[in-house]
């Protein structure tokens, strides 16, 4: 999306949560040739804007129809969202403790975006190596070992885990998962491949998770360069 903070943006942030849909936000200080590259580089296959942005993509091969370039302050566009009016939506989602949750069945999949140290985003965040300690790193790990036992309870037999952390420490990424596989014979991994990654085979382990570091993905300008660290694990609970 290339959005500035409108009321629509919320709408389209929640579009993408309730829908499963990855939104990739588009840094409207590039232009041209940059901002066309990166477009193309996240494969978009639908751009959300407004008048006072869509001139930036003038003129630009951004490897999509112009169709697919939707204009949300515009009365075309009001007259799309027209049509949905009365619409059903999804069940509305629940905010509660995953630990004391107890829904009424089980899972398909799981996401457990788990709390973590963060120190994957230190060069966005200075400010965590001194807010973080040692003392934290034990309080989080025990946590995210309770959410994974956790979250493998809330799936059915034959669904998918995947675990994930912004963090750089093996204590919450590789061992993490090695542990769980050790204490529970319920789970297996189900490796993640490089076509899965945009063809990144340097994004992917030995043994099939995701580890991001910061030096991938580099650039001749150093501000553009470079990813956060971040760990992701696939695992499979198997069938009864």
């Amino acid at each position: 999306y290339l959005l500035d903070n409108i009321p629509e943006l919320s709408f389209w942030l929640g579009a993408g949560a309730v829908s499963g849909t990855p939104l990739v936000g588009i840094n409207p200080t590039r232009q041209g040739a940059e901002l066309a590259r990166d477009i193309t580089h996240t494969r978009c296959g639908l751009i959300v804007t407004e008048s006072r942005s869509v001139g930036l993509l003038d003129g630009l091969d951004l490897g999509i129809d112009r169709d697919r370039i939707l204009v949300v302050d515009t009365p075309e566009f009001a007259e799309r969202v027209r049509a949905f009016e009365g619409a059903g939506l999804p069940d509305a989602p629940v905010a509660a403790d995953a630990l004391e949750w107890q829904p009424e069945t089980q899972f398909d999949a799981v996401l457990l975006d788990a709390p973590c140290m963060s120190t994957g985003t230190i060069r966005r965040h200075p400010d965590v190596p001194w807010l973080k300690s040692d003392a934290d790193l034990a309080v989080l790990t025990s946590l995210q070992q309770r959410l994974l036992d956790r979250a493998v309870n809330l799936l059915k037999p034959g669904g998918t885990l995947v675990y994930c952390v912004c963090s750089l420490e093996p204590e919450e990424g590789e061992q993490q998962i090695a542990n769980l596989l050790a204490r529970d014979p319920r789970m297996t991994r189900s490796a993640i491949v490089p076509p899965e990654v945009f063809g990144h085979a340097e994004f992917i382990t030995p043994d099939g998770a995701l580890r991001t570091l910061p030096q991938y993905l580099p650039d001749p300008d150093p501000r553009w360069g470079g990813l956060d660290g971040f760990y992701a694990a696939r695992l499979t609970r198997q069938a009864a």
